[in-house]
């Protein structure tokens, strides 16, 4: 009998350890991070209106007009909708990298976002929720000397006398955006691959009212380097999803071009193409000193 009594008991206090372990790590901090206390120690530390929670702290920001697509769509039915898929509204760079323990665990990165108007379609059904562009973002970082291009997963345009030396490409099939140099070598991964759509005001969620799509590809700053300081030159261009292409890029003729947009802070080279029917790019150059 004493046995019995002796057993139960350790049963019961079994349970209350079990309960107590629960209440002290999951309920009570819960409880905490949902009460107006901690929204007020969030305010009052600047974590909670950190830019670093959204995209991150803006370095430079290009809009692009609407219904400027270069190139001629194929005609499958499957791309009878798309032109806006491809059409680049506004391109952005940011900067991540917390300065306190709010960021433990979050590595310092450089987010290229990338707007679109709508909502991206997904017929392919990949996991990142977007199927049909391929996002090119070309990077001369400072100090980099002039080097030949001669990668075959660039796009087929011209690019301004001094080059690049980091290209990433964006697309929905893969998990993370893949960086490579100008020789097409792999280099590395990026961190995080992200796609956020906004609402027409009062139908948050509800998809028929999607009136932009943002990707958001983040690439590791202790890589790429810190965009806040030196000169740096960007180019960013889109085209449609073809797997069997180096450079993922749909291209209608082996000589022709394979952009479909791209982001210029000079429009009146904004169509300008040479004899091999290659668009010239010129580069968005950013200086520490512009912000």
């Amino acid at each position: 009998m004493e046995n019995k009594k002796t057993k139960y008991s350790s049963i019961i206090n079994r349970t209350l350890m079990i309960v107590s372990i629960v209440l002290v790590l999951f309920v009570i901090p819960l409880v905490f991070i949902n009460a107006k206390i901690f929204e007020e120690f969030l305010i009052s530390s600047g974590i909670k209106n950190s830019p670093n929670l959204k995209d991150g702290y803006l370095i430079a920001e290009f809009n692009d007009p609407a219904g400027d697509i270069l190139l001629q769509l194929p005609h499958v039915t499957i791309y009878d909708n798309a032109r806006n898929t491809l059409d680049i509204r506004n391109f952005s760079v940011k900067k991540v990298a917390f300065n306190s323990l709010s960021g433990v665990g979050i590595d310092a990165r450089l987010n290229v976002c990338i707007e679109f108007d709508g909502k991206q379609p997904n017929p392919f059904d990949f996991k990142n929720g977007f199927s049909f562009p391929v996002i090119h973002f070309y990077l001369k970082t400072p100090g980099t000397q002039k080097t030949q291009i001669m990668s075959d997963k660039a796009a087929n345009v011209n690019f301004d006398e001094g080059g690049w030396n980091y290209q990433v490409i964006i697309d929905g099939m893969h998990e993370q955006a893949r960086v490579f140099d100008n020789t097409g070598k792999f280099l590395f991964n990026g961190l995080g691959l992200y796609v956020k759509f906004e609402y027409e005001k009062g139908y948050k969620g509800k998809q028929n009212h999607i009136t932009k799509t943002i990707i958001t590809a983040g690439l590791p700053l202790e890589l790429i380097g810190d965009p806040v300081y030196g000169k740096w030159k960007y180019y960013i261009v889109t085209g449609l999803l073809d797997v069997k292409n180096p450079s993922m890029l749909y291209q209608p003729r082996e000589d022709s071009s394979n952009v479909f947009d791209y982001v210029t802070s000079d429009s009146s080279s904004r169509f300008e193409i040479d004899s091999s029917r290659r668009v010239s790019l010129s580069p968005l150059v950013v200086n520490n000193s512009d912000f």
